[in-house]
């Protein structure tokens, strides 16, 4: 938990602050390579949780980047398909 808290604000925040910084319209895409839910505590064969965060839109509706939240969006069944829809700001 203390790593991806780390990524969290060591990586992803400072990547996020800087684009935010330059003023200019961007998409940013976050996903992990397998589900790893906390109570299970190993992979799991759950769909793989991701966030595309576009600055463009003011949607919401989500609490944070979690398995949990995960399951409140959109799942993609083929992970092929993840890159068109990022471009396409689906």
């Amino acid at each position: 938990i203390r790593a991806i808290e780390r990524f969290d604000r060591e990586v992803l925040g400072v990547v996020l602050q800087g684009l935010r910084d330059m003023a200019l319209p961007f998409r940013l895409l976050v996903a992990t390579d397998h589900s790893t839910p906390l109570a299970l505590r190993t992979h799991s064969a759950e769909p793989v949780p991701f966030v595309i965060y576009d600055s463009g839109r003011e949607e919401g509706g989500f609490e944070g980047f979690s398995e949990g939240e995960a399951k409140k969006g959109p799942i993609v069944s083929e992970g092929h398909t993840l890159m068109g829809r990022f471009l396409e700001g689906r």
